[in-house]
């Protein structure tokens, strides 16, 4: 598992602003409450499957430095 630290980190190298934006919102990094994926994707008019390439970004790099 990674800490918290660790994913910011990883979430501030490897994506742009609005990737950054639709991350922490669907975790609730900047919130108290992380949003749904329906929310996510309506808020940010992205696809599931496009929210998923976004997640699997910050995987890849966490399993590429660890």
């Amino acid at each position: 598992m990674y800490s918290k630290e660790e994913i910011i980190n990883a979430i501030k190298i490897c994506l742009n602003e609005e990737e950054k934006r639709i991350i922490e919102s669907r975790f609730g990094i900047c919130m108290e409450v992380p949003l749904t994926i329906k929310e996510v994707c309506g808020r940010f008019n992205i696809t599931n499957k496009e929210l998923r390439s976004i997640e699997q970004k910050v995987i890849y790099h966490l399993r590429k430095n660890n």
